[in-house]
């Protein structure tokens, strides 16, 4: 298991320029939470159909998975059929995690986790 801290999590979204509110957001949610695989943080730009990508731990830092894509169309289709389960989920907080696909953190902002490896 992986643990993240939110040192790291506040010093990697402070690096891509994100708000002090989306900073906190980010930081509270990852304070204390720990997973067996690589999670992706996929969040929807609600004035375009772009997506962003960018993966959460130490292990996935190098993935070819993260940056901007213009639509969940160009996803990988793991991704869009996790993000299908996730997207009926609640926004409304506290979300829960569904097991093996992610999470909804909010109306536009999703963690995917990855498969596991073998």
């Amino acid at each position: 298991m992986k643990e993240f801290s939110a040192i790291a999590v506040y010093d990697f979204v402070k690096a891509t320029n994100y708000t002090t509110s989306d900073m906190g957001m980010v930081r509270l949610e990852l304070a204390h939470i720990m997973y067996d695989r690589a999670v992706y943080r996929v969040a929807f730009d609600p004035r375009t159909s772009y997506v962003d990508v960018f993966s959460i731990g130490i292990d996935s830092v190098d993935s070819s998975l993260c940056g901007k894509y213009k639509s969940q169309e160009a996803l990988p289709e793991w991704m869009r059929d996790r993000l299908a389960v996730l997207n009926i989920m609640s926004a409304t907080p506290p979300t829960t995690e569904v097991e093996g696909v992610g999470r909804r953190i909010d109306a536009n902002v999703f963690w995917v986790f990855a498969e596991k490896e073998n």
